[in-house]
């Protein structure tokens, strides 16, 4: 009813077409209807009416009825007025094919409608706010509201981009005042309006006065806001905009496809993992641990039992989370090898017990989510239909199909489909640059799925991997966006940074193992390795590190080595090999490996009991490969990556380790702009770094690098943490949020090249990666097939394509025989492996730059 309020449907209006299936054209009204469904299903079966409520009280921290209503109402306007546009008649007539008698409008950029559709909501909004008994400043905190909104509506069809871009289209000469003076001197019959911008003319007739206004009141209102403030409307602008462009897009799908999602967005409840994970047999040993012994007596450092301390820190973190659930932020450092993996997944399945419903588990590389979907495997995976809700989400992982009668095929693409762009899974594994770009990015297909983000649990592993640079950053947002979206998120690693520091409120964030020595100086983890540092004392080349190792080598022993850069690890794998007389077997792991390649030398390694292993390998050791090796060599880097590196040897417990440090390569050229790596002070050439690896007290470490990253934040540069928060995020500049909140920085980006070759898999089937590129290109030719049938079918083929994959920088000379979008393809791939290994340096040096 309050569309005929505004637009006079005398006519037939149409909202989308459907030349593929031939269906009947959809009415504007109908289309309008099926997004209203999607709309109400979102708010209230994910509870996102309660983000909206906390949006409000924060904002404007008072409960008065008329303000409530009309925030409430403008809101639901959004979902009602947002294709109100496509009334233009060059849209009913180029996309419609709906000719109406009706002239080109003045102000339209041919038949767009997302622009004129904010036009006609802000005009409408701002009419009945007129009409409002308020103050001053309850008018300008409402105005501010309407103009973002207006925003939301005019990018429900690309990216979130920089609202003063918007903002400079209401000024003098701007679309906005173009339209308006077209329509106060040609009123426009399917048009009922304008309702606001139409009082009264500046004396020199340059524009309307009301409708520059507009714009205005949204500047004040901004530059009145504090930082919290601005993020909370920033979040509210990503959110809405989330909310609407899936209500949207769940509605065309319906129509073109007459596939009704409402069951399935309703049907992700995972009550039933706390009873599966609560029957297993190692929560049935916890629990009754925790009723005959925990807090009974203390850990004896004779204890020799690693399971004993794993139980306690089990029972430690949980009695903590009991103590404070109503905090949001939780920070888990524990040893490695001490199953923070387990003490989050029970902490997980609380929260849930609590009132959240989905789980997301963040980690730094797609190895360490394979290693723990099987950890989830071997704990659900003998309940299929449970297990099914349990989805990892990444590049090299196929969109699940879920199992349908073959009639329904097609609706079976189609909801497959929709479920990966919208995140529509209970419990997620996924990289941190997928959930960043989720959190931050400003592109249509990542924002889109951000209000899946509310009401969830969200385990963060790893988070020292992150750039350090934008840690301040990282610890604002996540503080804002766990407060008001209703988010518990767990960080944990064995070398955690309490990035709380940075914000000056430390007190709002929970830690919880408070007696961390009880852990970490406890022999079975302090004393685990043992730490060398004469090879730092000197410089050595790969001659004498190899000397060294065979040397000190003991028969049935697994050593490894690690290099901070490819090409040292590749030439010293074939120094070693040439002069090797000792080992049985020698491998070697590098970024360069297919996932098949790792999995098949891990396995080897694993099984090669008693005989002398050698590998030599790269940082893609130190992190989500499941191996226990019992002598270690590396180049030194930073001291996180010193002790991830440590959590390789001994990893059992059943042996004594060693690891040896040396200085070969410069880490500074590999870490850029990384404060631990830029001063020296912070790695092992001070002897007071030494202490604390060997001490594990990595406060004394962090406390340092924290205070040096504020300092560098209060610098006045265009790095500065205050303007960052003012003048970017505040004034809701989408573009260089995202850029500033990059995981990868730009000078590290790389193109994927496809390379033309055949691998033999471990069950031995044969695959051909020209095969593969030839079918990814026969598929996304095809245009009479079905889009979402495509877009599986492509995920399916694009998982067996990352056999062959590897990432070349973009600066590199590489002539390639064919391209699509980034995806580089070589025709001969085999031309540039020697022994089964890429030969980086030939391929890099084959032509012109690809950059």
């Amino acid at each position: 009813m309050k569309l005929e309020q505004v637009i006079n449907f005398q006519y037939e209006l149409y909202a989308h077409t459907s030349e593929q299936t031939g269906k009947k054209k959809e009415l504007l009204q109908e289309h309008i209807e099926l997004c209203w469904k999607y709309y109400n299903i979102i708010l209230s079966e994910k509870k996102i009416s309660d983000i909206f409520e906390n949006i409000f009280v924060n904002f404007f921290n008072e409960s008065k009825s008329d303000i409530k209503n009309f925030v409430k109402e403008s809101l639901d306007d959004v979902i009602l007025f947002h294709d109100t546009g496509k009334i233009n008649p060059l849209f009913q007539d180029k996309k419609m094919g709906n000719y109406l008698k009706f002239p080109e409008i003045e102000g339209l950029k041919g038949a767009n409608h997302s622009f004129f559709s904010a036009f006609i909501y802000l005009d409408y909004e701002c009419s009945r706010l007129s009409q409002l008994k308020l103050s001053r400043a309850e008018r300008k905190k409402l105005r501010l509201f309407l103009f973002m909104n207006a925003y939301i509506i005019s990018r429900h069809h690309g990216d979130l981009t920089s609202i003063e871009e918007y903002k400079s289209e209401f000024e003098d000469g701007g679309q906005a005042q173009i339209l308006l003076l077209y329509l106060k001197d040609k009123p426009f019959e399917l048009y009922k309006g304008p309702f606001y911008f139409t009082a009264s003319m500046e004396e020199d007739n340059v524009g309307p006065t009301e409708i520059r206004l507009v714009s205005r009141y949204y500047e004040n209102g901004m530059n009145r806001s504090g930082q919290e403030e601005r993020i909370i409307l920033n979040l509210y602008m990503r959110l809405l905009y989330s909310v609407l462009v899936s209500a949207d897009y769940y509605a065309a799908s319906e129509y073109e496809t007459s596939l009704d999602m409402t069951e399935n967005l309703k049907n992700n409840q995972l009550r039933d993992f706390c009873e599966a994970y609560n029957k297993t047999n190692l929560i049935k040993t916890i629990r009754k641990y925790e009723k005959d012994s925990y807090k009974k007596k203390a850990i004896s450092i004779h204890e020799t039992n690693i399971n004993i301390l794993r139980t306690e820190m089990f029972l430690d973190a949980q009695e903590q989370w009991k103590k404070h659930q109503n905090e949001n932020i939780f920070f888990l450092e524990a040893p490695t090898g001490s199953g923070k993996s387990n003490c989050a997944m029970n902490l997980s399945f609380q929260m849930l017990e609590s009132g959240l419903d989905k789980i997301w588990y963040i980690y730094p590389f797609n190895t360490l989510i394979e290693q723990n979907y099987k950890s989830l495997e071997a704990i659900f995976g003998e309940n299929e239909e449970l297990f099914s809700k349990i989805t990892v989400v990444n590049s090299v992982t196929p969109v699940r199909l879920k199992k349908k009668a073959r009639e329904e095929e097609d609706s079976c693409y189609q909801e497959a489909i929709l479920d990966r762009q919208f995140l529509n899974y209970g419990f997620i594994l996924t990289t941190h640059v997928s959930f960043f770009r989720t959190l931050f990015d400003h592109k249509r297909e990542d924002v889109m799925g951000f209000w899946q983000t509310a009401n969830s649990v969200v385990v963060l592993d790893e988070i020292q991997s992150y750039r350090n640079a934008i840690w301040s950053e990282i610890i604002v947002f996540l503080k804002v966006f766990a407060k008001i979206l209703n988010m518990k998120i767990i960080i944990m690693s064995a070398t955690l940074p309490n990035l709380s520091v940075l914000t000056n409120k430390a007190e709002e964030t929970i830690e919880l193992i408070q007696d961390k020595a009880k852990y970490y100086y406890h022999p079975l983890f302090r004393n685990r390795v043992n730490i060398c540092y004469e090879l730092l004392e000197k410089e050595i080349e790969l001659e004498d590190l190899l000397e060294h190792i065979l040397s000190h080598a003991e028969i049935g022993k697994k050593i490894l080595v690690e290099f901070i850069t490819k090409k040292r690890a590749e030439s010293f794998f074939q120094y070693a090999q040439q002069e090797n007389g000792f080992f049985d077997d020698i491998y070697c792991l590098t970024g360069d490996d297919t996932a098949i390649d790792r999995k098949r030398v891990l396995k080897k390694i694993e099984a090669e009991e008693g005989k002398n292993i050698l590998l030599v390998a790269t940082q893609v050791i130190e992190a989500g490969v499941d191996i226990d090796m019992d002598i270690g060599y590396k180049d030194i880097s930073k001291l996180d990556s010193e002790e991830q590196f440590m959590g390789r040897i001994n990893r059992s417990c059943k042996k004594e380790g060693i690891v040896y440090f040396f200085d070969m390569d410069k880490a500074e050229g590999i870490y850029k702009n990384d404060i631990r790596i830029e001063n020296k002070e912070f790695t092992l050439k001070n002897p007071l770094q030494r202490e604390i690896l060997e001490e594990k007290n990595f406060n004394l470490y962090y406390g340092p690098i924290l205070e040096e990253l504020k300092k560098y934040n209060k610098l006045m540069s265009d790095q500065n943490l205050n303007n960052f928060f003012q003048d970017i995020v505040g004034m809701n500049d989408f573009r260089n949020i995202a850029k500033r909140m990059e995981l990868i920085p730009e000078e590290k980006r790389t193109l994927p090249f496809v390379m033309g070759r055949i691998l033999l898999l471990d069950d031995g089937k044969v695959i051909d990666g020209r095969e593969c590129w030839k079918r990814y290109k026969e598929i996304l030719m095809d245009c009479k097939m079905n889009y979402a049938k495509k877009q599986f079918m492509l995920s399916q083929v694009k998982s067996k394509l990352n056999y062959f994959i590897y990432e070349i920088s973009k600066n590199a000379d590489v002539i390639y025989d064919d391209r699509i979008g980034e995806l580089c393809y070589l025709e001969n791939g085999e031309e540039y492996f020697m022994n089964g290994r890429l030969d980086r340096e030939k391929l890099e040096g084959t032509g012109v730059s690809i950059s």
